[in-house]
């Protein structure tokens, strides 16, 4: 998945790691189904990261992709 367009890879997997962390405690606090329940948090907080992700992509087909030079 790429959440985060860049094109170093370390730097990618850390900054898509870091989302999906961000979105786990989003849910854990403010969670519409999960309530608190961690097993419902992480389940909650994947389908929103991939939720992203495609909204992402869509962007990405109107506006064009940002890590690639436009010269």
């Amino acid at each position: 998945m790429r959440l985060v367009l860049t094109n170093d890879p370390t730097c990618h997997r850390r900054l898509n790691a870091f989302a999906y962390v961000v979105t786990l405690v989003w849910c854990r606090y403010d969670g519409a189904f999960s309530r608190g329940r961690w097993s419902a948090v992480t389940f909650e907080a994947v389908i929103w990261y991939i939720a992203a992700v495609g909204f992402e992509r869509m962007l990405v087909v109107p506006l064009g992709d940002p890590s690639v030079p436009t010269y």
